[in-house]
């Protein structure tokens, strides 16, 4: 139990530090952690005589863009597997012609005899 306790601590130590490092080097754009990193790099920068990088996102009072953007792709939901079969969606593909459909267990197949 105690090399559990161990093991436990010092991975989730290990994972927050490797989180923290991304998130502060590679943060994601228009987050505040993205912001942070700009302003830091704007002051290493001035630190070394660099001229800054311009800024990656349009200044505020810029127009806004002439045609709308497209709508964002929608996650589909998850579905039960009577669901999808009972979808109104005809197969397409090499998958559609994979050869005669295979029965339902406890069913016999076409010509079988059912020992009768």
């Amino acid at each position: 139990p105690l090399g559990v306790l161990f093991y436990w601590t010092t991975s989730n130590l290990w994972t927050m530090g490797q989180q923290f490092y991304v998130i502060r080097n590679n943060p994601a754009p228009g987050t505040p952690a993205f912001r942070a990193k700009e302003t830091r790099d704007a002051e290493k920068a001035k630190r070394h005589g660099i001229l800054p990088r311009p800024h990656s996102e349009p200044p505020a009072e810029a127009e806004p863009p002439a045609a709308p953007e497209p709508p964002r792709r929608q996650q589909p939901k998850k579905q039960s597997r009577s669901q999808r079969r009972g979808s109104s969606r005809k197969p397409s593909g090499p998958r559609s012609q994979s050869g005669p459909a295979r029965p339902k267990p406890g069913e016999s197949e076409p010509g079988e005899s059912t020992g009768s």
